[in-house]
């Protein structure tokens, strides 16, 4: 395992810390972290990650860490030995939101075309 280091000299002592990550696998790198910030006074430590894999121990890990919640997405499924830490937010608007932009994105380029073919029959 590699040592973590801060960059620069933040001021953690009293403050509440966020943590953002793409996706949370094992738990112990954020284990260590929140070890370490906890250590250098952090009041509050949260973690926000797109995704949760939740293997091996994680949930032991999160539980015995000094973060208070942990926000992920519903884009895997929760493991069964689920942490009270932990909160899923849904992503189902994102997604449809998304579907529903480029339906539409999709539709009018297609009439855009419909409408030069037509105009170019004259």
């Amino acid at each position: 395992m590699t040592a973590l280091q801060l960059l620069g000299k933040p001021k953690i002592s009293g403050a509440d810390v966020v943590i953002v990550d793409d996706m949370i696998d094992s738990g112990k790198t954020l284990k260590e972290l929140s070890d370490r910030l906890h250590a250098d006074g952090a009041r509050n430590i949260y973690l926000c990650a797109s995704h949760g894999l939740f293997t091996e121990k994680s949930m032991e890990l999160i539980d015995d860490s000094h973060i208070k919640k942990v926000v992920i997405t519903n884009s895997l499924p929760l493991p069964l030995n689920c942490s009270p830490k932990i909160e899923q937010l849904s992503i189902a608007p994102e997604i449809a939101a998304v579907i529903l932009a480029e339906y539409f994105r999709r539709s009018h380029r297609d009439d855009e075309e419909i409408f030069k073919m037509e105009d170019g029959d004259d």
